[in-house]
């Protein structure tokens, strides 16, 4: 399975389900996190004590699967803006220049 930033609905569902258990994980609670974002911008949700941002640090050994959990949140967004035409910007930070490449 491939995701992209050319990706619809039914190929990044089609992604996500290759990521393992753990990835998965962080996978739905970072996109939990921006669906309920989608919430405060539209008024569906008022609750000042949620409204803090999500801010993770996904590490691992080499060969562990960052960059393709990353990838799979990045096809989230990408869909989120694209499909759906939400409000959906990412930043994306490295703490070295090798990491910032991969």
């Amino acid at each position: 399975a491939v995701v992209s930033t050319q990706s619809t609905g039914e190929e990044l569902d089609a992604f996500v389900e290759t990521l393992n258990a753990d990835q998965k994980r962080i996978y739905h609670k970072v996109t939990q996190a921006v669906e309920h974002m989608f919430d405060h911008e539209s008024g569906a949700c008022t609750e000042e004590q949620c409204k803090k941002p999500l801010r993770l640090y996904i590490s691992g050994f080499g060969g562990t699967g960052k960059s393709y959990l990353i990838k799979a949140i990045v096809g989230f967004l990408y869909v989120q803006r694209n499909v759906f035409k939400e409000k959906a910007d990412l930043m994306l930070v490295a703490p070295t220049g090798l990491a910032a490449s991969g």
